[in-house]
This record gives structure tokens, C-alpha cells and sequence, in this order.
């Protein structure tokens, strides 16, 4: 297997040159996919534009940026659905404040170092979120060395090929803390991304990690008119070797479809899993569409790093709508839908935002979490009473302050 994925790395490197020039969260619960390219041209930067921004990030400066997110509110629900026994009616207030300050040191054209430190209600603890070095070879090659994200895939419901966020079933994802050195490749208008990469459940000895205790992937993606691929592989000894295919297209402009698929060998048996989905804007764009099917041929090693829900084995669905009506103006009406077809469970999140007050957004949801009570979704109910039904009244209070320093 090892030589396998040796094999791959190897055909990346030669090949490059070769071608072409994760409690309640409001966000989390309605995240939205990322809109269609317009292909507005007229938005496209001048030439003196470019030239700007370049000077701007070559330049020595620092940067320092605020976020700050305050939440409160009121919750009634009722410890059982209505078709099951008579439960008893619970509520709670709701608070939460979170904050997260950012460091960004450019410290020269080549090198960069990013730092992220953020706590929240009630802990109060700061924790170092990210923390890594950017540097760039020849203005082309750049490799990225520390605590950092790195996220693969295009479903936003059901992130199965994003390889390195999978957790084995021993680690808790609380404690699945990643550490990563990235370098990427242009390869004509794609590139090439090549990936070391481990976590803090993986150590023995944490002050000297062993070599085998790190995972090891690769993705290349390509791109030609009116079409996306995207290749990806990651290898690690305390995981399944994994291999993913992504493809995503536009039509006329607006409509954007996707498929992806998955390999995964559990001791050389394969086991496959794919989605296919839409992302569709209707009525001049108040009203957006995302449907998805997926899959997984999986069982075993169901966590993400980051995900609010794990991935569930057989077959999925999932529906999100998002409605802005011209009047009353600044609002917002959504709906969330995730069903597990094997379980028959699901969770369904109608929900309104309100958001005509600077920095403050009023919110109305009605979480449903469907299913048996020992299985799927109502197992993993973000709730804190584990209420299968409420409402959520939610105001969010939310501000960032940047300032650059030369």
C-alpha cells in the first residue's frame, strides 16, 4: 500500500511540470455554499489594481484583526416529540461569547506568519487556533508549515472526500488538533497540493513525534473551461487509504452541479461512496436551492474534524433553502434538511434572520431532530437539554476591527 501511494506522490512531482500552463452554532446550522461564478467580467481587477495588490502583500506590514461574536437568548422545547410519551416541557437561556484575535506578519515577499489565538463563553480559555509560516520560491512555489486548515471537497452537507479531516473512532474529535506542511504547484490554471500531516491524538510522545505517526496526500486539480477536477489521495497508518475524485461544473452561467466519489481499502477490500448535487439560484436570485444524494459505502471512521454531525452509512439526503423576500426588507428565511435513509433519522431546521441593525442579527429557528432515540441524528443532537424539539430565539451580536501597520 505504502508503495502505492510513494508511486503517486512521485507521478505528481513528475507530472506537474509536464502540463499545461465543527453547542449551538447559528453559522454552522445554516452555513451556505459558496455562490455560483457569475462570470462577470466587469468586476475583474485593472492592471494598476494588480499591480497595487501585489505591492500591498510583498511589502513589510502587520496586520491585526478582531473578531468578536456575542450570543443570547431563550430556548423552550419539550424532552420528547409529540408522537412518542408524554415528556416534560424544558427550557434554557442561551449564551455564548466567542473572540479571536489575529496576527499576520508579512515579513517579507517570501515569508509570512500567521498567528490566531481565540477563547469562548463559558471556558474562557485561549487557544491557539492557528499558527503557521508562509513561504513562497521563485513568486510560483508556495509551502505552508504549521497549524493551518487544509480542507478538500465541494459538499458543504456531507464533506466525505475532505481525507484529511477523518478521525479514527479512538480519538476524540475534541482532541484531533492538526499540524500540517503544504506546498503547492501552479500547473497552468490549477495546481498541484502535496500534503504532510498529523494530529495530537496520534503522538505517543508529543515532544518527538515519530515519522510513521505522520499521514502523507496529494491533490491535483485541473481546470479547463466550463469544468473542475479535482484528484486527491491521503495515506496514514491509523487510517483507511483513501482515494477521491471531485468534478463540478457551471451551466449557463449560474447553475452549479457537482459530483464526487470515494475509495476507501480496509485491508485491500474496497468500499465505495459518491454524492451528486445542485446549487440553484431562482426568482433574480432570492431564492437558493442546494440539493444533494450521497451515498456511503462506509462504515467505521465516520468523524470529521470540524463537522456538526458525522457521516452516517447507506443513504443520505439533504436540502437546503434560503428565501429574500423584497419585503420586509433584511430578512431571511431558510431551511435545513439532512435525512439518513438506513436509520430513518433525520433533523429539519426551519429558521428566520433578521439582519436591518448594523452588526446585530435577530434569529428564529424551530431545530426537529427525527429518529430513534438510540440511533443517527438523535445521538448526536447539538441541543444541550438533547430536547428532539425546540425553538431558539437568538440575537448575534458581531463586530471585526482590522488595522495594517507598515
Amino acid at each position: 500500500m505504502r508503495r502505492i501511494f510513494i508511486s503517486l506522490l512521485v507521478l505528481l512531482f513528475i507530472c506537474a511540470p509536464l502540463v499545461a500552463e465543527e453547542e449551538l452554532d447559528i453559522d454552522a446550522l445554516f452555513e451556505e455554499p459558496a455562490p455560483a461564478d457569475e462570470g462577470d467580467e466587469a468586476d475583474a481587477p485593472t492592471d494598476a489594481e494588480i499591480d497595487l495588490l501585489t505591492e500591498l502583500v510583498q511589502s513589510e506590514r502587520l496586520s491585526i484583526r478582531g473578531d468578536f461574536t456575542f450570543y443570547g437568548g431563550y430556548s423552550p422545547g419539550f424532552e420528547e416529540l409529540p408522537n412518542e410519551d408524554s415528556g416534560s416541557f424544558a427550557d434554557t437561556a442561551l449564551m455564548e461569547m466567542q473572540s479571536a484575535l489575529s496576527l499576520d506578519f508579512q515579513i517579507s515577499p517570501q515569508m509570512r506568519v500567521y498567528q490566531k489565538y481565540s477563547m469562548s463563553f463559558p471556558d474562557l480559555e485561549p487557544e491557539v487556533s492557528e499558527f503557521f509560516a508562509d513561504y513562497t520560491v521563485a513568486d510560483r512555489y508556495r509551502f505552508r508549515l504549521g497549524r493551518h486548515n487544509v480542507t478538500w471537497g465541494i459538499s458543504r452537507n456531507f464533506p466525505f472526500i475532505n481525507l484529511p479531516a477523518r478521525i479514527p473512532d479512538y480519538i476524540s474529535g475534541d482532541d484531533a488538533d492538526s499540524y500540517a506542511l503544504k506546498a503547492t504547484l501552479p500547473v497552468g490554471i490549477g495546481g498541484v497540493e502535496l500534503l504532510a500531516y498529523t494530529r495530537n491524538g496520534y503522538f505517543d510522545d508529543p515532544d518527538a513525534p515519530a515519522v510513521d505517526e505522520i499521514g502523507y496526500g496529494g491533490r491535483l486539480d485541473l481546470a479547463f473551461p466550463g469544468l473542475d477536477i479535482d484528484l486527491m489521495s491521503f495515506y496514514h497508518r491509523e487510517l483507511r487509504f483513501r482515494n477521491a475524485l471531485s468534478l463540478s461544473t457551471t451551466l449557463a452561467e449560474r447553475y452549479e452541479l457537482y459530483t464526487e466519489g470515494l475509495v476507501s481499502l480496509d485491508d485491500q477490500t474496497p468500499y465505495y461512496s459518491w454524492n451528486v448535487g445542485a446549487l440553484i439560484p431562482l426568482l433574480n436570485d432570492r431564492l437558493e436551492l442546494n440539493a444533494e444524494y450521497f451515498h456511503n459505502g462506509e462504515e467505521g471512521e465516520q468523524e470529521l474534524k470540524g463537522a456538526q454531525y458525522p457521516l452516517f452509512p447507506g443513504e443520505n439526503l439533504a436540502l437546503n433553502l434560503s428565501f429574500t423576500p423584497a419585503t420586509p426588507a433584511h430578512t431571511r428565511f431558510l431551511l435545513k434538511g439532512l435525512y439518513n435513509a438506513d436509520e430513518q433519522a433525520g433533523v429539519v431546521i426551519p429558521g428566520i434572520q433578521y439582519d436591518g441593525l448594523p452588526h446585530l442579527q435577530l434569529n428564529l429557528l424551530m431545530p426537529c431532530v427525527l429518529g430513534n432515540e438510540t440511533d443517527g441524528y438523535r445521538t448526536e443532537n447539538p441541543d444541550t437539554l438533547d430536547r428532539p424539539f425546540s425553538l431558539v430565539l437568538m440575537a448575534r451580536l458581531k463586530g471585526s476591527l482590522q488595522k495594517d501597520i507598515p
